[in-house]
């Protein structure tokens, strides 16, 4: 079984924050930085698994596209429950700093 058969939600959330934000963050014509180092899928679950805050400075409330994202995702008939667990993942990335401002996860240091 692969990763992402056995973590669905934590999978949904991850692509939320990789390929999703980044084609937002290029529709709202916002820069992406060269230096953001892609992270992994296992890494993100470790990551997640520590609970511990990696960018104080990056570390705040959800943004108001992955919010709207994940209402949308309910409306057009994706499965509730693995949403709103998808959403916890993204509200815990967020709270661990490791958001960039461009709402993409972020693997270095800021």
């Amino acid at each position: 079984m692969k990763l992402y058969e056995k973590h669905p939600a934590a999978w949904v959330a991850f692509t939320n924050m990789t390929v999703l934000a980044r084609h937002n963050a290029k529709r709202e014509g916002l820069a992406i930085s060269e230096n953001n180092k892609s992270m992994g899928f296992e890494e993100f679950l470790n990551m997640m698994e520590q609970e511990e805050v990696v960018n104080p400075n990056l570390s705040r409330e959800v943004d108001k596209f992955q919010k709207q994202s994940k209402d949308l995702q309910i409306r057009m008939g994706s499965n509730y429950t693995i949403q709103n667990e998808a959403f916890n993942y993204v509200e815990k990335a967020y709270e661990l700093g490791i958001i960039d401002p461009n709402g993409m996860l972020y693997k270095g240091k800021a």
